[in-house]
């Protein structure tokens, strides 16, 4: 009785896990709970420490300003692969944070197979901001509706990335909450298209793909400064460079992402490996690129 009493027992929000935004190191330590911040999630019938959450958290946290001004935070599952180690584990607490709605995963512009991780909060403001985008640009129309059915009515219903055409305009119209069905058009759902919503697929004329406005720009920076790194290391005689030495860099005026967030991405996609050595972090280029 007694130990089937401790299983079921919850873990408090004080014994959460706490970021250490300098390092990017994972601790668990003492912290009050957060709204969205919190660092713990209850995903099944007991709490359990979720390390995919709290990278996350971070990775959005440490999201690039100049990038910020473009697009909402997210993160690329690289940048998760590269604070966790246990890329299994990132995968399925990913899945279960996709299932649970508290993250939405998007389609990248101008990207094959990459995808976005955003907070289900964080997505909603950003379907706000395309909004009033719209709205200070042609007035307030009836058409603007959308916006806001794709957050109150779609999203919370819906969590997979790609959705048929025929599906979304029955959800994008259906008010399960007051019993009320509205008419949509296709004027609205091309306006979704036009402020970076959705994508459509290239192969499925009927299937969209749910992306993030403002995002090309931003992924047009990170896949220009990935080429431009790997081929500065390829052009050296030892593939490799400190951690310290990339530090003292002056940021590139014209780049979207920094330093940081472009590392943790090629660390994650394995082009590059860290190793420690006694004059810090060195970076080193992989054999297969």
């Amino acid at each position: 009785m007694g130990d089937r009493m401790a299983k079921r027992r919850r873990i408090q929000p004080s014994q959460a896990v706490e970021c250490d935004s300098d390092s990017g190191e994972l601790n668990h330590a003492t912290s009050s709970p957060l709204s969205r911040e919190a660092l713990y999630t209850e995903l099944h019938s007991e709490a359990i420490p979720h390390d995919t959450l709290v990278a996350l958290q971070l990775l959005v946290n440490q999201f690039p300003p100049a990038a910020k001004a473009c697009v909402a935070p997210f993160a690329l599952r690289s940048q998760l692969y590269s604070l966790v180690n246990d890329r299994t584990c990132v995968d399925r607490q990913l899945d279960e944070l996709r299932t649970g709605r508290q993250v939405k995963v998007l389609k990248l512009p101008a990207s094959t197979d990459e995808y976005a991780y955003m907070f289900a909060l964080d997505y909603c403001a950003m379907v706000q901001a395309a909004k009033q985008k719209h709205q200070a640009a042609k007035g307030l129309v009836p058409e603007l509706k959308v916006f806001e059915w794709l957050t109150d009515r779609v999203a919370p219903a819906y969590t997979k990335t790609t959705i048929q055409h025929a599906e979304l305009l029955q959800l994008l119209g259906t008010d399960t909450s007051r019993g009320i069905c509205d008419a949509v058009t296709e004027a609205q759902v091309s306006l979704l298209l036009h402020a970076g919503l959705l994508m459509r697929d290239m192969q499925d004329a009927d299937l969209y793909l749910f992306s993030m406005a403002g995002a090309g720009p931003v992924v047009k920076s990170l896949l220009k400064q990935r080429k431009e790194f790997v081929m500065g290391l390829r052009r050296k005689r030892y593939p490799e460079v400190f951690m310290r030495e990339l530090e003292k860099r002056k940021p590139i005026a014209s780049a979207l992402v920094d330093q940081r967030f472009l590392i943790r991405d090629l660390i994650g996609t394995n082009t590059l490996t860290q190793q420690e050595t006694t004059s810090g972090p060195l970076l080193r280029l992989t054999s297969k690129h």
